[in-house]
């Protein structure tokens, strides 16, 4: 049951353009357009604009292509929604969180506060977080469009704030599921700061996966029962309602019910995240247990046939159409799409993450390495590199640790006593998750290289 072009185009007169409520414009907004840019063209656009002025763009909806095109999304491989407590994903690289994982002989680690507490934050309100201005950063600093909005989209988009689902309906170009590469970290951060950073990210990322993920079984299930009458709309009359809001959001009460099966023993934690979420999103208690569960799906069946939300109005059949069996849910994999923001978003030390889409090692790194004469050594370096790049197959690195200056991390080859003089090499960022490593060595020589760049 894997969606490809075929299928979706079989669908024929099924298949329509996003709705203008739809969060993925909102989103698609933010993500390219300053928060003053973003004030402008609302006021602009208002039905209540009585300005003789009047817009001369057509309205920012959303395109896969031209965040494809500024290097703003990538895309994974298709993936399936696991069984709760079976193998989950791991999707990104961290830093170690604990100042025993770092080497003890760097002498600027003498004195060091320990790295825990870079990520001990405890924030009442997550625009505390996103509003801060980082320290040593000009009062000129642009904003980007999402920090100041995100405490307001959160409250009015719940969880489509942080990610979203393309249909397989939609006429545009890549339907799937998108997350924001900062959500997880804002709510590690935020709900999840007593776990262990690198447990925290893949909870948060693996929750935001399960509720969208929900959305594409809510899909498959509203056209299985479009396919009995094909000459009827039932997702498209639906689906616009939902994003109008007409009737009561149950799907994301639904979702969120499931994602929350996911929490891993961070019941507490997730389900307060959830709890800040709006109208709908926040009541996925009532649907969390099982005969609660079945009367929502039967309740959600009915509103594809065009009812509203009523306690009364339930289709009997609707709760099969939810039960998937785990030899069949391997097979529904949807593509994921890591989104972007178009300015870096300064979350301090906390929680960093790395995406490696390339990795370049440079003439002067390779020559380097040469003069070094040590084979053992350059078998350990590109072993490494090669661990780098296949980041979807590891869980984290170890031996990757970020340093003073932006961009910019260290690989530790070696550990004290190495045989080998505790090598190192270095990355630096060039953008668009395109990496370089300038300079590789001994600590000796690494140590001095570091005090030079200030790193």
């Amino acid at each position: 049951m894997i969606i490809d072009d075929e299928i979706r185009e079989a669908l024929g007169e099924n298949r329509f353009d996003l709705p203008d409520g739809h969060p993925a414009h909102r989103r698609m907004r933010e993500l390219l357009m300053t928060e003053g840019e973003i004030r402008e063209w609302e006021r602009r656009w208002h039905p209540d604009n009585q300005d003789d002025e009047q817009p001369d763009v057509e309205p920012i909806r959303w395109n896969h292509e031209q965040l494809a095109e500024l290097g703003l999304v990538k895309s994974l491989s298709p993936r399936s929604l696991p069984r709760p407590g079976g193998f989950k994903p791991a999707w990104f690289n961290f830093r170690p969180e604990n100042i025993d994982d770092l080497q003890q002989e760097d002498a600027d680690l003498q004195n060091h506060e320990p790295v825990i507490e870079e990520y001990s934050l405890r924030m009442g309100n997550i625009d505390e977080l996103l509003l801060k201005r980082p320290s040593g950063v000009s009062a000129n600093y642009a904003l980007t469009a999402i920090q100041t909005p995100l405490g307001a989209a959160l409250e009015a988009d719940g969880a489509e704030a942080l990610a979203w689902y393309i249909p397989f309906h939609d006429t545009g170009g890549e339907w799937g599921i998108y997350i924001r590469e900062v959500s997880p970290r804002i709510i590690a951060n935020k709900y999840l700061s007593d776990i262990n950073p690198i447990d925290a990210h893949e909870l948060a990322a693996n929750i935001l996966f399960a509720h969208e993920y929900f959305h594409h079984i809510s899909e498959i299930a509203c056209t299985t029962l479009e396919d009995g009458n094909p000459r009827s709309d039932l997702y498209r009359d639906y689906f616009d309602r939902l994003v109008s809001d007409s009737d009561y959001p149950l799907e994301e009460a639904l979702a969120n019910a499931n994602a929350l099966e996911y929490a891993d023993g961070n019941r507490k934690a997730v389900r307060s995240f959830m709890n800040e979420m709006p109208r709908g999103y926040r009541d996925y208690w009532e649907y969390f247990h099982r005969e609660e569960r079945a009367r929502g799906y039967q309740q959600l069946a009915s509103m594809y046939a065009g009812e509203s939300f009523s306690s009364k109005s339930r289709n009997k059949f609707g709760n099969n159409l939810f039960h998937i069996p785990s030899d069949i849910l391997k097979h529904m994999r949807v593509p994921v799409h890591w989104v972007k923001e178009s300015t870096p978003i300064h979350l301090g030390k906390s929680l960093p993450m790395v995406n490696f889409r390339e990795i370049i090692v440079t003439p002067k790194a390779k020559k380097r390495l040469r003069k070094l004469g040590d084979p053992i050594l350059q078998k350990k370096f590109y072993k490494a590199v090669d661990k780098l790049r296949a980041l979807g197959k590891m869980r984290h690195a170890q031996d990757l640790h970020q340093c003073d200056r932006p961009d910019w991390w260290k690989y530790n080859l070696g550990k004290s006593g190495d045989a080998h003089g505790n090598p190192r090499f270095f990355l630096v960022e060039k953008g668009n998750y395109v990496w370089e490593i300038p300079w590789v060595g001994r600590h000796p020589e690494y140590t001095r290289y570091r005090k030079k760049h200030s790193l």
